[in-house]
């Protein structure tokens, strides 16, 4: 939000993509990220769920459409 308001853009749409929720709990769990052998689950830690991480964009990747201000 900061880099679009200093650069003059007005933020027409910002979302989470791919929250890799999996990627995550092998982290925690200290596997590895990508190849760890923890199961495949909707939730990290048991109460964070894709919903949450996409209501306050802390997903793996953000898109943004940004428009210049007049």
């Amino acid at each position: 939000r900061t880099l679009a308001e200093n650069a003059n853009y007005e933020i027409l749409h910002m979302e989470t993509v791919i929250p890799e929720i999996n990627v995550m709990n092998n982290y925690l769990n200290y596997e590895h990220p990508y190849t760890g052998e923890q199961p495949a689950t909707n939730s990290l830690m048991g109460f964070i769920t894709p919903e949450v991480l996409e209501e306050h964009l802390l997903g793996y990747k953000l898109q943004v459409v940004l428009k210049p201000k007049k």
